[in-house]
């Protein structure tokens, strides 16, 4: 069971895995991951400061989440590749 079932299942588990990864990432405020203040609640502060710049706010915010999850993509598609290397 070590051997053969294991290995197998674990290299199955991981799109899965990433997916539920990145769908905690967006669902979640990432207060506790990232240990900054929440960062929508930051950029509705600003925006109620600057209204002029509440695109640009938004789309930073964008941008800062994009980048957060395509690395945990980019991480688990480089580890399901290790998992799978001699596997076929």
């Amino acid at each position: 069971m070590l051997r053969i079932i294991i290995p197998q299942a674990f290299i199955r588990m991981l799109p899965p895995f990433g997916n539920l990864l990145i769908e905690l990432v967006k669902g979640t405020s990432l207060v506790y991951f990232i240990t900054l203040t929440d960062l929508i609640y930051s950029a509705t502060i600003l925006r109620n400061n600057n209204y002029e710049l509440t695109a640009y706010i938004f789309i930073f915010v964008l941008c800062i989440y994009f980048v957060i999850n395509y690395a945990i993509s980019f991480g688990v598609r480089v580890w399901e590749r290790r998992m799978t290397v001699g596997r076929t």
